[in-house]
């Protein structure tokens, strides 16, 4: 199921909801939706922390540091979500 949820494909698809989310929340037209935005937004932080969290304990280093090492190692793409989740809690 994991699997599934964390393809590249619908990690886009996630992703570029995200960027939507984020874009109609700087209009002051949707401010009666400023409080739900912020809800989506909470949740989509804590899913792509959990994709942080999947991918660091999918690898099979041994020992935590090994695996954040190997993950921040492995992809460009991976220290940018990092520290956008990071920034964003």
């Amino acid at each position: 199921m994991l699997k599934i949820l964390f393809n590249e494909r619908n990690l886009f698809f996630i992703t570029l909801l995200n960027v939507i989310i984020i874009y109609v929340h700087s209009f002051n037209y949707f401010s009666a939706y400023y409080g739900y935005f912020d809800i989506v937004d909470a949740l989509f932080t804590v899913f792509f922390l959990l994709e942080i969290i999947f991918k660091i304990s999918s690898n099979t280093n041994n020992g935590l540091k090994s695996k954040f090492n190997y993950y921040w190692r492995f992809d460009n793409w991976n220290k940018l979500d990092f520290i956008s989740v990071v920034l964003a809690l």
